[in-house]
């Protein structure tokens, strides 16, 4: 969702309200609303593209008759990584 405040700028707030505040989270502020937008297609695609990978993991681990079928360790989270050598 994007809101024009009174600054001018155009600011991104998640689509869900969150449960603890009842407020919107905010995403970013841009200064136009073509930034805004492309975004929000940006957090989309993100968005999609881990719960596509989950699925298609556990799918591969159902199918795989070498893996148990109680275990999920191979499934790789969807944040970034850090390299030991950046800590």
């Amino acid at each position: 969702m994007i809101r024009k405040p009174a600054s001018g700028e155009y600011r991104l707030y998640s689509r869900k309200v969150s449960p603890q505040t009842g407020k919107r989270r905010n995403l970013g502020t841009f200064r136009t609303r073509a930034a805004a937008e492309k975004h929000e297609r940006e957090v989309q695609h993100f968005k999609r593209r881990c719960r596509a990978m989950k699925i298609r993991q556990s799918e591969n681990l159902e199918n795989d008759p070498m893996h148990s079928s109680g275990s999920l360790k191979s499934q790789r989270n969807c944040e970034p990584r850090v390299l030991r050598n950046q800590l």
